[in-house]
């Protein structure tokens, strides 16, 4: 129990120092996305560069870690976008629903939760996080999302198609990539350029969190009631559970089980709040920020207990 208190108070300790900073008018709205553009486009990249291109092309690729996150998010938004459209939400809707429940907020609390908890292996699991999330998962809601109402140009495939390409010229892809590149060869940057690295990198976990509480002021808790109580459950008891089952299904090691448990059992991307308020669900997207946020507290705690009683 006590490894759980260390490992998560801190991290909302500065989550509260965040939202009292943002509260006391020390950070305006502005500066906050000038944090949030500065995790995203630089910090988070320069780790993931960082943590790919120190390691051998072996050790970063981890095929259960991988194959079974993908396998597991997929099942996880079809179980959500089948049961919103069951409850009578338009195909819209359901795919904020369900891209709400299967996406974990890796970069600003999954990546600094597993830091705390397992080290120097972190970057590595959150990298190929980043993997499924922005050439999979994404791509794939908003597919879904543009060939809703008046979106639609071109087919299916040409949509997903163009939006893959699109990510792939994001900063975090563009990281993920040239770090296999220096992986697989083996490059090292000069010292001094890969000291500069190391340290905008080492900024990403605090500025991550500090920016989820900034970003919690102001938020009213109203919006469709079973849509959010369906992406908090859903993100919070199934997500887990999947990964738990498709990691161990692929062969996982009791660590990439317990990364991969954490992953997926941490609170929603902050993406989605912003996809949910484009696509005209505001209160979806931001109130199950909220829940999904504070009520991990208790899933982590219980992920935390069950490894350890499991491995003794």
């Amino acid at each position: 129990m006590l490894n759980i208190v260390t490992s998560l108070i801190p991290i909302f300790i500065v989550i509260a120092f965040g939202y009292a900073a943002t509260r006391a008018g020390v950070f305006t709205l502005e500066g906050l996305t000038a944090l949030g553009r500065f995790v995203i486009s630089i910090a988070l990249p320069a780790l993931i560069f960082r943590a790919l291109s120190e390691k051998s092309l072996g050790e970063v690729f981890i095929p259960s870690y991988l194959f079974g996150y993908a396998a597991a998010t997929l099942v996880c938004f079809f179980i959500g976008l089948v049961f919103s459209r069951l409850v009578g939400q338009n195909l819209l809707g359901a795919a904020v629903s369900a891209v709400g429940q299967s996406f974990s907020n890796s970069a600003f609390i999954g990546y600094p939760l597993l830091l705390s908890v397992i080290g120097g292996n972190a970057g590595i699991y959150f990298s190929l996080n980043t993997l499924v999330e922005n050439v999979m998962l994404i791509p794939l809601f908003l597919a879904i999302a543009e060939s809703h109402g008046n979106n639609k140009e071109g087919t299916f495939g040409q949509r997903l198609g163009k939006i893959l390409l699109n990510m792939l010229r994001k900063p975090l892809i563009v990281a993920l990539i040239l770090g296999m590149i220096f992986s697989a060869f083996q490059w090292k940057l000069p010292a001094p350029i890969n000291r500069a690295v190391s340290l905008v990198a080492d900024a990403a976990a605090p500025v991550a969190i500090f920016v989820i509480g900034c970003g919690l002021n102001g938020i009213r808790i109203e919006g469709n009631i079973i849509a959010i109580t369906q992406i908090t459950i859903g993100k919070l008891f199934l997500m887990p559970a999947l990964v738990t089952l498709f990691i161990w299904l692929f062969g996982g090691s009791e660590e990439v089980i317990f990364a991969g448990a954490l992953m997926g059992g941490i609170s929603m991307a902050n993406t989605v709040a912003i996809f949910a308020q484009h696509y005209g669900y505001p209160h979806r997207g931001t109130v199950s920020m909220i829940t999904t946020n504070v009520l991990s507290v208790f899933t982590l705690s219980g992920i935390f207990l069950l490894h350890q009683w499991l491995v003794g």
